[in-house]
């Protein structure tokens, strides 16, 4: 499996915009088996970070945090026969999905589709 735009990712992880009350979303994951847990609606990235862990420990033992961040959504897209993925960070529930499913397709997987959408706050572009 391959993980992709985890440098964008890391690279807008922690931005925060307007004035509104953190609420923070977290991804983290296992690269070699594309095991992830998530969390949104934290209260801070601490709180955020350790329970995205702790919800992917329940399928794998090699959990590391991926990104923390406020105000955004992260998604994640399988493809077909669930051996590629992509995952994709946006200020918009739909920039998230749409970048998930590029992501996952220019790695090489074909009927790729969003699997994942976490978003904080929770209600972001519903």
């Amino acid at each position: 499996m391959k993980l992709t735009a985890l440098t964008v990712l890391l690279a807008v992880a922690g931005a925060a915009t307007g004035a509104h009350a953190a609420e923070y979303v977290a991804v983290a994951g296992d690269k070699a088996t594309g095991t992830f847990g998530f969390v949104s609606g934290a209260p801070s990235k601490q709180d955020a970070e350790e329970a995205a862990t702790a919800e992917c420990a329940k399928d794998s033992d090699n959990c590391e945090g991926i990104a923390v961040f406020d105000h955004g959504c992260v998604s994640l897209a399988r493809s077909a026969d669930d051996k590629t993925y992509g995952l994709y960070l946006s200020k918009s529930r739909a920039g998230a999905q749409q970048g998930a499913v590029k992501e996952c397709s220019e790695s090489g997987g074909s009927g790729c589709n969003v699997h994942d959408t976490y978003c904080a706050p929770t209600d972001l572009d519903m």
